[in-house]
Protein backbone atom coordinates (compact mmCIF):
# COMPACT_ATOMS: atom_id res chain seq x y z
CA UNK A 1 0.00 0.00 0.00
CA UNK A 2 1.50 3.81 -1.08
CA UNK A 3 0.13 6.51 0.63
CA UNK A 4 0.27 9.81 -0.98
CA UNK A 5 -0.22 12.95 0.86
CA UNK A 6 0.21 16.40 -0.63
CA UNK A 7 0.10 18.94 2.19
CA UNK A 8 2.25 20.04 4.79
CA UNK A 9 4.27 17.51 6.69
CA UNK A 10 3.13 19.29 9.71
CA UNK A 11 -0.06 18.52 9.30
CA UNK A 12 0.17 15.05 7.84
CA UNK A 13 2.57 13.53 10.32
CA UNK A 14 0.81 13.80 14.27
CA UNK A 15 -1.97 12.43 12.45
CA UNK A 16 0.35 8.81 12.11
CA UNK A 17 0.02 6.36 14.72
CA UNK A 18 2.52 6.79 17.75
CA UNK A 19 5.28 3.75 16.30
CA UNK A 20 3.97 2.37 13.36
CA UNK A 21 6.59 2.91 11.11
CA UNK A 22 9.50 0.73 10.47
CA UNK A 23 12.37 3.14 8.62
CA UNK A 24 12.20 6.74 7.63
CA UNK A 25 14.22 7.19 4.52
CA UNK A 26 14.09 10.71 2.93
CA UNK A 27 15.76 13.56 1.18
CA UNK A 28 14.69 16.99 2.95
CA UNK A 29 15.99 20.70 1.56
CA UNK A 30 19.02 21.66 2.31
CA UNK A 31 18.31 25.20 3.36
CA UNK A 32 20.71 26.37 0.32
CA UNK A 33 18.05 27.86 -1.87
CA UNK A 34 18.91 25.24 -4.70
CA UNK A 35 18.61 26.78 -8.40
CA UNK A 36 16.41 29.36 -6.31
CA UNK A 37 13.38 27.37 -4.80
CA UNK A 38 11.46 28.09 -2.32
CA UNK A 39 10.94 24.84 -0.63
CA UNK A 40 15.27 24.69 -0.30
CA UNK A 41 15.35 27.96 1.38
CA UNK A 42 15.40 26.41 4.91
CA UNK A 43 16.61 23.06 6.53
CA UNK A 44 13.25 21.45 8.30
CA UNK A 45 11.70 22.20 11.37
CA UNK A 46 13.28 20.03 14.18
CA UNK A 47 9.54 19.31 14.80
CA UNK A 48 9.68 16.89 11.20
CA UNK A 49 12.12 15.01 12.98
CA UNK A 50 10.05 14.76 16.87
CA UNK A 51 7.30 13.26 14.60
CA UNK A 52 9.23 11.08 12.95
CA UNK A 53 11.07 9.59 15.96
CA UNK A 54 7.56 9.45 17.46
CA UNK A 55 6.13 7.58 14.95
CA UNK A 56 9.33 4.99 14.46
CA UNK A 57 9.26 1.83 16.14
CA UNK A 58 11.73 1.70 18.76
CA UNK A 59 15.22 0.40 17.30
CA UNK A 60 13.84 1.88 13.68
CA UNK A 61 16.46 3.45 11.59
CA UNK A 62 16.31 6.45 10.02
CA UNK A 63 18.54 7.62 6.88
CA UNK A 64 18.18 11.59 5.58
CA UNK A 65 20.48 12.83 2.95
CA UNK A 66 22.83 15.62 2.89
CA UNK A 67 25.29 17.28 0.30
CA UNK A 68 28.44 17.45 1.65
CA UNK A 69 28.95 20.85 2.14
CA UNK A 70 30.05 21.47 6.34
CA UNK A 71 27.80 23.59 7.82
CA UNK A 72 24.63 21.70 6.01
CA UNK A 73 25.70 17.71 6.84
CA UNK A 74 26.24 19.42 10.81
CA UNK A 75 23.14 21.42 11.06
CA UNK A 76 21.04 18.43 9.85
CA UNK A 77 23.28 15.99 12.25
CA UNK A 78 22.68 18.53 15.13
CA UNK A 79 19.06 19.00 14.47
CA UNK A 80 18.68 14.95 14.16
CA UNK A 81 21.02 14.00 17.68
CA UNK A 82 19.24 17.42 19.37
CA UNK A 83 15.66 15.72 18.62
CA UNK A 84 16.53 12.03 20.10
CA UNK A 85 18.08 9.91 17.51
CA UNK A 86 21.01 8.28 18.17
CA UNK A 87 23.61 9.16 15.15
CA UNK A 88 27.09 7.41 16.20
CA UNK A 89 26.65 5.03 13.32
CA UNK A 90 28.49 5.43 10.02
CA UNK A 91 27.30 7.65 7.37
CA UNK A 92 26.93 6.64 3.65
CA UNK A 93 28.95 7.93 1.26
CA UNK A 94 27.31 7.78 -2.09
CA UNK A 95 29.15 8.53 -4.99
CA UNK A 96 28.27 9.29 -8.68
CA UNK A 97 29.17 11.47 -12.39
CA UNK A 98 26.76 13.73 -12.11
CA UNK A 99 26.75 16.79 -9.53
CA UNK A 100 26.12 20.70 -10.25
CA UNK A 101 27.98 23.57 -8.46
CA UNK A 102 27.32 26.81 -7.36
CA UNK A 103 29.41 28.70 -10.02
CA UNK A 104 30.60 31.85 -10.06
CA UNK A 105 34.11 32.75 -12.65
CA UNK A 106 35.27 35.68 -10.75
CA UNK A 107 37.91 35.85 -13.34
CA UNK A 108 35.77 35.91 -15.97
CA UNK A 109 33.88 39.00 -14.27
CA UNK A 110 36.93 40.90 -13.23
CA UNK A 111 39.30 42.77 -15.68
CA UNK A 112 42.17 41.90 -13.26
CA UNK A 113 44.62 39.38 -15.30
CA UNK A 114 46.09 37.84 -11.87
CA UNK A 115 42.28 36.62 -11.34
CA UNK A 116 41.95 34.63 -14.72
CA UNK A 117 40.91 30.58 -13.66
CA UNK A 118 39.59 31.78 -9.85
CA UNK A 119 36.17 30.59 -8.73
CA UNK A 120 34.86 31.48 -5.61
CA UNK A 121 35.07 29.22 -2.42
CA UNK A 122 33.02 26.09 -2.70
CA UNK A 123 32.88 25.97 -5.85
CA UNK A 124 33.83 22.13 -6.72
CA UNK A 125 31.70 19.56 -8.45
CA UNK A 126 30.07 17.91 -6.12
CA UNK A 127 30.65 14.19 -6.98
CA UNK A 128 28.95 12.57 -3.68
CA UNK A 129 25.97 13.15 -0.83
CA UNK A 130 25.92 11.82 2.68
CA UNK A 131 23.13 9.82 4.20
CA UNK A 132 23.25 10.35 7.44
CA UNK A 133 21.80 7.51 9.41
CA UNK A 134 19.90 7.81 12.77
CA UNK A 135 18.37 5.37 14.80
CA UNK A 136 15.42 5.69 17.88
CA UNK A 137 16.82 4.19 21.09
CA UNK A 138 15.82 0.77 21.95
CA UNK A 139 13.72 -0.01 25.25
CA UNK A 140 14.86 -3.48 25.57
CA UNK A 141 17.82 -3.89 27.70
CA UNK A 142 20.15 -5.43 24.16
CA UNK A 143 20.35 -5.15 20.63
CA UNK A 144 19.41 -9.08 20.67
CA UNK A 145 16.44 -8.71 22.86
CA UNK A 146 14.99 -5.80 20.64
CA UNK A 147 15.80 -7.69 17.48
CA UNK A 148 13.91 -10.87 19.14
CA UNK A 149 10.98 -8.30 20.17
CA UNK A 150 10.14 -6.37 16.69
CA UNK A 151 13.07 -7.37 14.26
CA UNK A 152 14.50 -3.61 14.53
CA UNK A 153 18.15 -2.19 16.08
CA UNK A 154 19.29 -4.26 13.35
CA UNK A 155 20.11 -3.67 9.88
CA UNK A 156 19.73 -6.59 7.11
CA UNK A 157 23.30 -6.74 5.47
CA UNK A 158 23.20 -9.70 3.88
CA UNK A 159 20.41 -8.30 1.58
CA UNK A 160 22.45 -5.66 0.69
CA UNK A 161 25.91 -7.42 -0.22
CA UNK A 162 27.22 -6.20 -3.36
CA UNK A 163 27.33 -9.48 -6.11
CA UNK A 164 31.22 -10.27 -7.02
CA UNK A 165 32.14 -13.08 -9.74
CA UNK A 166 35.48 -13.55 -8.39
CA UNK A 167 36.70 -17.46 -7.23
CA UNK A 168 37.66 -18.56 -4.31
CA UNK A 169 41.41 -18.45 -3.45
CA UNK A 170 42.89 -21.16 -1.22
CA UNK A 171 47.18 -20.46 0.01
CA UNK A 172 48.91 -22.83 1.79
CA UNK A 173 50.46 -21.49 5.01
CA UNK A 174 51.82 -23.22 7.82
CA UNK A 175 50.09 -22.19 10.91
CA UNK A 176 51.57 -21.55 14.12
CA UNK A 177 51.79 -24.64 16.65
CA UNK A 178 48.54 -25.41 18.22
CA UNK A 179 46.59 -23.42 15.95
CA UNK A 180 43.70 -24.43 14.11
CA UNK A 181 40.92 -23.14 11.76
CA UNK A 182 38.52 -20.77 13.31
CA UNK A 183 35.38 -20.05 10.61
CA UNK A 184 34.33 -17.23 12.39
CA UNK A 185 37.60 -15.61 12.64
CA UNK A 186 38.70 -16.90 9.44
CA UNK A 187 41.34 -18.63 11.23
CA UNK A 188 43.80 -21.74 10.32
CA UNK A 189 41.97 -24.88 10.16
CA UNK A 190 42.77 -28.70 9.92
CA UNK A 191 46.02 -28.79 8.22
CA UNK A 192 47.47 -25.38 6.67
CA UNK A 193 44.67 -24.46 4.28
CA UNK A 194 43.81 -20.55 4.42
CA UNK A 195 40.81 -18.98 2.10
CA UNK A 196 41.49 -15.25 1.41
CA UNK A 197 38.58 -14.61 -1.26
CA UNK A 198 35.52 -12.73 -0.58
CA UNK A 199 32.45 -14.21 0.53
CA UNK A 200 30.15 -15.88 -2.16
CA UNK A 201 27.33 -14.19 -0.98
CA UNK A 202 28.95 -10.71 -1.66
CA UNK A 203 30.93 -8.24 -0.67
CA UNK A 204 30.20 -6.81 3.04
CA UNK A 205 28.69 -3.85 2.90
CA UNK A 206 30.40 -0.46 3.33
CA UNK A 207 29.73 3.27 3.68
CA UNK A 208 30.47 3.82 0.45
CA UNK A 209 28.33 3.40 -2.70
CA UNK A 210 29.22 4.06 -6.03
CA UNK A 211 27.18 4.37 -9.35
CA UNK A 212 27.98 4.68 -12.76
CA UNK A 213 31.48 3.26 -11.93
CA UNK A 214 32.99 5.98 -11.67
CA UNK A 215 35.95 5.17 -9.99
CA UNK A 216 38.34 2.39 -10.63
CA UNK A 217 37.33 0.68 -7.28
CA UNK A 218 33.47 0.69 -8.17
CA UNK A 219 33.42 -3.08 -8.42
CA UNK A 220 33.71 -3.44 -4.16
CA UNK A 221 30.70 -0.83 -4.16
CA UNK A 222 29.18 -1.05 -7.05
CA UNK A 223 25.06 -0.29 -6.50
CA UNK A 224 23.97 -0.20 -9.64
CA UNK A 225 25.51 -4.46 -10.23
CA UNK A 226 23.59 -4.81 -6.88
CA UNK A 227 20.55 -3.10 -8.12
CA UNK A 228 20.65 -5.23 -11.17
CA UNK A 229 21.31 -8.58 -9.28
CA UNK A 230 18.57 -7.75 -6.52
CA UNK A 231 15.96 -5.93 -7.76
CA UNK A 232 15.14 -5.67 -11.54
CA UNK A 233 17.25 -8.65 -12.66
CA UNK A 234 17.93 -6.68 -15.95
CA UNK A 235 20.61 -3.95 -17.11
CA UNK A 236 20.98 -0.60 -15.19
CA UNK A 237 17.88 1.85 -16.06
CA UNK A 238 18.38 4.58 -18.41
CA UNK A 239 18.93 8.49 -17.88
CA UNK A 240 15.53 9.22 -18.70
CA UNK A 241 14.34 6.77 -16.04
CA UNK A 242 13.29 9.91 -14.45
CA UNK A 243 10.81 10.78 -16.62
CA UNK A 244 8.93 7.53 -17.12
CA UNK A 245 5.31 7.34 -16.60
CA UNK A 246 4.95 11.03 -16.90
CA UNK A 247 5.35 11.57 -21.08
CA UNK A 248 1.47 12.47 -21.16
CA UNK A 249 2.41 15.66 -18.76
CA UNK A 250 3.28 19.03 -19.75
CA UNK A 251 6.78 19.54 -20.21
CA UNK A 252 8.79 22.41 -18.09
CA UNK A 253 12.21 23.44 -18.29
CA UNK A 254 14.85 21.60 -17.00
CA UNK A 255 18.22 23.43 -16.56
CA UNK A 256 18.35 25.25 -19.70
CA UNK A 257 17.80 28.62 -18.43
CA UNK A 258 20.36 28.21 -15.68
CA UNK A 259 22.85 27.42 -18.18
CA UNK A 260 23.06 31.35 -19.33
CA UNK A 261 24.48 32.34 -15.89
CA UNK A 262 26.28 29.04 -15.73
CA UNK A 263 27.62 28.17 -19.05
CA UNK A 264 30.82 25.77 -17.40
CA UNK A 265 28.13 23.05 -16.94
CA UNK A 266 26.91 22.91 -20.27
CA UNK A 267 28.72 20.02 -21.24
CA UNK A 268 28.17 17.97 -18.43
CA UNK A 269 24.40 18.52 -17.65
CA UNK A 270 23.84 17.51 -21.45
CA UNK A 271 21.60 15.85 -20.86
CA UNK A 272 19.12 17.79 -18.67
CA UNK A 273 19.26 21.03 -21.61
CA UNK A 274 16.11 20.18 -22.89
CA UNK A 275 12.64 20.31 -20.99
CA UNK A 276 11.61 17.72 -18.88
CA UNK A 277 7.89 16.37 -17.87
CA UNK A 278 9.42 15.44 -14.58
CA UNK A 279 11.24 18.81 -13.81
CA UNK A 280 12.28 18.32 -10.50
CA UNK A 281 15.90 18.80 -9.68
CA UNK A 282 17.06 16.69 -7.59
CA UNK A 283 15.52 12.98 -8.68
CA UNK A 284 16.95 10.39 -6.59
CA UNK A 285 17.92 7.39 -8.39
CA UNK A 286 15.77 4.00 -7.77
CA UNK A 287 18.46 1.87 -7.08
CA UNK A 288 19.84 4.18 -4.03
CA UNK A 289 16.78 4.43 -2.17
CA UNK A 290 15.79 0.16 -3.00
CA UNK A 291 19.51 -0.59 -1.88
CA UNK A 292 18.35 1.71 1.83
CA UNK A 293 14.77 0.25 2.13
CA UNK A 294 16.36 -3.40 1.87
CA UNK A 295 19.05 -2.71 4.58
CA UNK A 296 16.75 -1.31 6.98
CA UNK A 297 12.89 -2.95 6.31
CA UNK A 298 11.65 -6.23 5.73
CA UNK A 299 8.80 -7.15 3.63
CA UNK A 300 5.47 -6.07 4.69
CA UNK A 301 7.34 -3.09 6.80
CA UNK A 302 6.12 0.87 6.69
CA UNK A 303 8.60 3.29 5.13
CA UNK A 304 7.98 6.59 5.97
CA UNK A 305 9.66 9.37 3.63
CA UNK A 306 8.24 13.07 4.59
CA UNK A 307 9.91 15.18 1.76
CA UNK A 308 9.55 12.92 -0.67
CA UNK A 309 10.02 15.27 -4.08
CA UNK A 310 9.23 12.58 -7.37
CA UNK A 311 8.21 9.96 -5.88
CA UNK A 312 11.53 7.84 -5.86
CA UNK A 313 10.76 6.42 -2.96
CA UNK A 314 7.68 5.38 -2.96
CA UNK A 315 8.57 3.51 -6.78
CA UNK A 316 11.19 1.82 -4.88
CA UNK A 317 8.71 0.51 -1.86
CA UNK A 318 6.60 -0.52 -4.85
CA UNK A 319 9.49 -2.73 -6.34
CA UNK A 320 10.38 -4.47 -2.69
CA UNK A 321 6.78 -4.91 -1.49
CA UNK A 322 6.71 -2.61 1.19
CA UNK A 323 4.15 0.13 2.21
CA UNK A 324 4.94 3.86 2.20
CA UNK A 325 3.56 7.00 3.15
CA UNK A 326 4.84 9.54 1.15
CA UNK A 327 4.49 13.39 1.81
CA UNK A 328 5.25 16.29 -0.24
CA UNK A 329 4.02 19.80 0.32
CA UNK A 330 4.78 21.15 -3.03
CA UNK A 331 1.42 20.93 -4.72
CA UNK A 332 3.44 21.51 -8.01
CA UNK A 333 4.96 18.29 -8.00
CA UNK A 334 1.77 16.03 -7.37
CA UNK A 335 1.22 15.18 -10.74
CA UNK A 336 4.48 13.61 -11.10
CA UNK A 337 4.38 11.93 -8.13
CA UNK A 338 0.90 10.12 -9.03
CA UNK A 339 2.29 9.48 -12.49
CA UNK A 340 5.32 8.16 -11.49
CA UNK A 341 3.45 5.81 -9.03
CA UNK A 342 1.16 4.91 -11.89
CA UNK A 343 3.41 3.59 -14.28
CA UNK A 344 5.42 1.01 -11.77
CA UNK A 345 2.12 0.25 -10.33
CA UNK A 346 1.30 -1.20 -14.14
CA UNK A 347 4.04 -2.37 -14.73
CA UNK A 348 3.74 -4.86 -12.16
Amino acid sequence: MIKVKIDDNLKVLPRIKSESIDSVITDPPYGISFLNKSWDKALPDKEVWKECLRVLKPGAFIAVMSIPRSDCLWRIMRDLEETGFQINYSSILHLFKMGMPKIYNVGKKSNKEELKGAYTAGSLKPAGEFIIVGMKPIEEKTFQKQAEENQKGILWLDDVRIPHNEKKIVTKRKPMEGQVWNDKTCGYKRGNEQIASPDERGRFPANILVSDKVIDAYKYFDLDEWYKINVLDIPKVSKSEKNKGCEELPCKEGLEKHFETMPDLRMDHKQNRFPNQNFHPTVKPISLMSYLITMFTREGDWVLDPFVGSGTTGIAAMKLKRNAILIENDESYKDIIFARLKYESERK
